[in-house]
């Protein structure tokens, strides 16, 4: 039996595709329905969506700054040019909404290190409100 490898690759990507678009849409109509939701901090503070243990990724907020940069298991070795610890990276992180903050990680696959920039975002109401949110530990 052929098996149609392109074919099946295609579809594959339609469907992934398909259901980033679906989880955008819900996460629209959560937010919409959470309405003026807050927390404190929420609407002054950025955040770059990440969820910590120490300064190791455990974590990552959907759709946040983080998520196509990072991945869980990366180590934060510095914020801004200053090296972290578990005792100073919240603060290192955290900053105002629509601020850039640059990373140095060291990548869990490789052990490369890497430099990367990204502006904090307010977290969605949806995310915030999300059991995600409620379960991560230190969300920045």
């Amino acid at each position: 039996m052929a098996v149609d490898v392109d074919a099946n690759m295609k579809r594959s990507s339609e469907v992934l595709a398909a259901d980033g678009m679906e989880c955008r849409r819900l996460l629209q109509e959560l937010e919409a329905a959470v309405g003026d939701l807050s927390l404190a901090g929420h609407g002054q503070a950025g955040s770059i969506g990440v969820a910590l243990e120490d300064t190791k990724v455990s974590g990552l907020m959907p759709f946040g700054p983080a998520f196509e940069k990072l991945e869980v298991g990366d180590i934060i070795e510095a914020v801004d040019g200053a090296g972290v610890t578990p005792g100073t990276i919240v603060s290192a992180i955290s900053g105002e909404n629509e601020t850039e903050v640059q990373l140095q990680v060291r990548r869990k696959r490789d052990g490369e290190r890497i430099t990367m920039d990204m502006v904090r975002s307010e977290p969605p109401a949806a995310i915030v409100a999300s059991p995600w949110a409620r379960s991560c530990g230190y969300c920045l």
